[in-house]
This record gives C-alpha cells, sequence and structure tokens, in this order.
C-alpha cells in the first residue's frame, strides 16, 4: 500500500505531459480499491503501527488525488 501510494507523482507527470487526466483518474480508482481491500482486511485501531501509517499515507495520496482532479475532499472522520 505504501509503495503504490507513491506512484502518484508519475501518474501527476503523466497527465500533464499528456494533458490527459484519465491516468490520474484510473490510480485514484486503483488506490480507493487497495485501501478498502486493506481497511477490511486488518483492525486499524488499536493494530499495527506501519498499518496504521500506511492507512493515513494513503489516505492523504487519494485526497490529493482527488485534490487534483477537481473532485470533492474526502468527509473528516
Amino acid at each position: 500500500l505504501l509503495g503504490f501510494s507513491e506512484y502518484y507523482r508519475y501518474y501527476l507527470k503523466r497527465c500533464t505531459d499528456t494533458m490527459d487526466p484519465t491516468h490520474m483518474a484510473n490510480y485514484a480508482h486503483d488506490l480507493a480499491r487497495r485501501l478498502s481491500k486493506a481497511y477490511h482486511a486488518e483492525k486499524i485501531q488499536g493494530g499495527r503501527y506501519g498499518f496504521q501509517y500506511a492507512m493515513e499515507t494513503a489516505k492523504s495520496v487519494l485526497r490529493t488525488c482527488m485534490w487534483y482532479l477537481g473532485m470533492f475532499d474526502l468527509e473528516q472522520v
């Protein structure tokens, strides 16, 4: 999850080079799907600190991707 989260800079550069936002949209969709799978796979509260960090980092990257796409911000939980 952490490794996949770091790819957003690549997709951002690809979007600016090609002037096509679908690359970032597809990446954001894949990241959201992986976040969902990870969320259901393991307990977050009281769980491993590494997993908590990975979830927070991925959520932050997803928020950034949505901002670049002009979408709404995630709700604060």
